[in-house]
């Protein structure tokens, strides 16, 4: 879904990355160590149906399921998840994600960090949390315990 919807919504070659939000869904319902592993697991499969440098995806997916797992709290499960917290984590992981991916992928000897930082993480993660809002508005009423 990432690799062939999100073409379709990129503005100014800035995309939303769908996979962190479901990885931040995760980490916030299970735990780090479940998060950790799924970053692990969606980045592998995302590195190899995009075909880019195999590894870079499944490093920053790892990242951000290792980061989103901190947020998880048993007690505040539904909290989290139900809450406008929910997108402050998808967009913080989800710039810690764009970083480290684009930093990985980038063949450029000279990176321009100012520009790597905001048009390759900061954009993408607001892309990502704006789409996070969709779940806060039309979150299902009463969950059911996946």
């Amino acid at each position: 879904m990432q690799v062939s919807l999100v073409p379709l919504i990129t503005v100014n070659g800035i995309y939303p990355d769908l996979l962190v939000i479901f990885l931040v869904y995760l980490a916030l319902r299970k735990g780090q160590l479940f998060g950790t592993v799924a970053g692990f697991v969606i980045g592998f499969f995302f590195d190899i149906f995009s075909g880019s440098v195999l590894g870079a995806a499944m490093f920053s997916k790892t990242l951000a399921g290792f980061t989103a797992g901190y947020f998880y709290n048993e007690n505040k499960i539904q909290y989290n998840l139900n809450s406008y917290l929910f997108i402050l984590i998808v967009f913080f992981c989800g710039a810690l994600d764009s970083l480290f991916y684009q930093l990985l992928i980038s063949n450029k000897i000279e990176i321009n960090f100012a520009v790597l930082f905001f048009r390759q993480s900061i954009l993408p993660a607001v892309f990502t949390a704006v789409l996070s809002l969709i779940w806060i508005i039309f979150k299902p009423q009463r969950d059911t315990g996946v």
